[in-house]
């Protein structure tokens, strides 16, 4: 697993949801809150797959693939490398069938699309033509 280039752009992990059983009981995600903690949440990774795109390739791609100990050593590097962790139990079931290299299916273009942007933009990734609202530009595509 590279360092180099961000090989690992997304991390997409499975771990036991904590359902609210009603609107009242959703509250605000407090980054001090101890049950919601960074450390907490990679301790309950059980499968982890990271998802890459490549420019040279077609579609994103499955990256690593892990159960139980390797799971976890993907979720501990993407922390490491400050990538952002995903976490959505159906995406997951959905992927785990693919092998390490294999292209994600069609149907999961918009999404992953979707979640691979969002993590870019945290990265500070931004596309050679992006403007901002006022014109003016914000390249970065080295972060």
């Amino acid at each position: 697993m590279a360092q180099e280039n961000n090989d690992k752009d997304i991390i997409e992990t499975q771990v036991e949801p904590d359902v609210p059983n009603s609107p009242e009981e959703v509250r605000p995600i407090d980054a001090t809150d101890e049950d919601l903690s960074f450390k907490q949440t990679y301790e309950k990774a059980s499968a982890a797959v990271a998802i890459s795109y490549d420019e040279d390739k077609a579609s994103p791609f499955v990256s690593a693939l892990g159960y139980e100990s390797r799971a976890q050593a993907i979720v501990d590097m993407a922390k490491e490398l400050g990538l952002y962790v995903h976490k959505d139990p159906a995406l997951f079931n959905q992927l785990k069938n693919l092998k390490e290299g294999e292209e994600i299916p069609k149907e999961l273009y918009v999404i992953i699309a979707t979640i691979l942007s969002f993590s870019y933009y945290l990265q500070g990734k931004t596309p050679e033509k992006y403007r901002r609202a006022d014109g003016s530009t914000a390249i970065n595509t080295e972060a």
